[in-house]
């Protein structure tokens, strides 16, 4: 049985575009440790927080707790539980839950890899929960060995609402591995809304540094 440690930060600056905007830097931090049980599933837990308001404010704080089962290299079916707690200006601090299970595939071209996931989920929070489908197709870019490019687009649908479509989401970036087992991800992505009256226009420019330690 093989255990590995992974530590993610997110340093981010966002821009929202709605009927005011504003600019923010946040911060997310993500520890995650997981166990091959053998060599088709894996067991991972991952608690995270977020801050936001300059990363001077607490934001929310969770725990993902998953499976994943290896059919193929490119074909692995994922559970996920969610469970956690967030500050709305608004609302105040409550909790929520997120489940989730999803299938990505993917198929390797010359230096490009296409990769498709698609996720039904369930949030509930504030008394209240909804069935989301959530589909993204991605492709990367091998540069070099150490250096990939990546474009992703995510189209969210929320079950029995009069507009499915309520939210998308497109972004795009390089990985670089930095060695022994660190990696260097910049990104930009743009999400949008499109269910709203005043839809709402999100710019994110991030860097996400990861730093894995693995004990057999």
């Amino acid at each position: 049985m093989r255990f590995s440690f992974l530590i993610a930060i997110l340093f981010c600056s966002t821009v929202v575009l709605a009927q005011r905007n504003f600019q923010d830097f946040e911060t997310w931090y993500k520890f995650k440790m997981s166990t091959k049980m053998d060599e088709k599933l894996t067991l991972s837990a991952s608690p995270a927080f977020r801050l936001n308001e300059n990363s001077l404010q607490f934001n929310s704080a969770f725990v993902d707790v998953a499976a994943v089962y290896k059919v193929h290299k490119y074909f692995k079916p994922k559970l996920n539980v969610r469970l956690g707690v967030a500050d709305r200006f608004d609302r105040g601090r409550y909790s929520f839950m997120r489940v989730n299970t999803g299938l990505r595939t993917a198929v390797d071209l010359w230096r490009f890899t296409f990769e498709f996931r698609d996720r039904f989920q369930y949030d509930r929070a504030l008394n209240s929960g909804g069935f989301t489908n959530r589909t993204r197709m991605r492709v990367v870019y091998e540069m070099d060995k150490d250096i990939q490019f990546f474009s992703a687009g995510e189209l969210f649908f929320e079950l029995g609402e009069a507009i499915p479509m309520q939210k998308y989401r497109f972004s795009f970036g390089f990985d670089i591995d930095a060695g022994k087992g660190k990696d260097l991800k910049v990104y930009y992505m743009r999400q949008g809304s499109t269910d709203s009256r005043v839809p709402q226009r999100i710019n994110v420019i991030g860097a996400i540094y990861k730093m894995k330690i693995k004990f057999n």
